[in-house]
């Protein structure tokens, strides 16, 4: 059983300490002259690439860019004389009878 909810943390790596294994592959990546962004960035600019494969890696770049939209519901409810109208609009998700 874990700690209750709304008690603090106590013990461990604080928030926003880095990997030891992601920072240390990192810096023998620099030392040996290597930098992905300079290097990717030279692989998309070269001719050697046909126009599907630089859009391929592109898009599986974006969700590091861009954070992805979550659907979105909103509802609302109206009183009339002859009864209740409700409405519900969904954005961000193909509606359930498609």
């Amino acid at each position: 059983m874990g700690r209750p909810h709304g008690f603090p943390k106590t013990g461990g790596r604080k928030r926003g300490t880095p990997n030891r294994r992601s920072d240390d592959f990192s810096e023998s990546l620099f030392a040996a002259g290597i930098h992905p962004i300079e290097e990717l960035g030279r692989i998309l600019s070269s001719d050697k690439l046909s126009d599907s494969e630089r859009a391929s890696i592109l898009l599986s770049l974006l969700p590091y860019i861009y954070p992805k939209r979550k659907a979105v519901e909103v509802a609302a409810k109206e009183s009339f004389a002859g009864g209740d109208v409700e409405y519900v609009a969904i954005w961000g998700r193909e509606s359930p009878t498609n």
